[in-house]
């Protein structure tokens, strides 16, 4: 995953609206049940991370380092 300062919008939504929400941290959708993987809890643990950081970026359209086809996905979903 690429670290960013600022939460990028999913480049195939190129509409000011989405530009402009993940610009300002906006979530761009509501958030279910929050899981995560026993590896990604050990990665946090390991690191002394905690996993806000990394959900806000999500809800955020910031979808880090995936194929162009999951970030097609991402932006039909939305």
């Amino acid at each position: 995953m690429t670290d960013t300062s600022q939460a990028a919008a999913c480049p195939n939504d190129s509409s000011p609206a989405a530009r402009d929400k993940a610009a300002a941290g906006t979530p761009l959708f509501a958030l279910g049940q929050v899981l995560a993987t026993p590896g990604a809890l050990e990665l946090l643990e390991t690191h002394q991370l905690t996993a806000l950081p990394f959900v806000l970026r999500h809800v955020s359209g910031d979808w880090g380092d995936i194929c162009a086809e999951d970030r097609q996905s991402n932006a039909d979903a939305l």
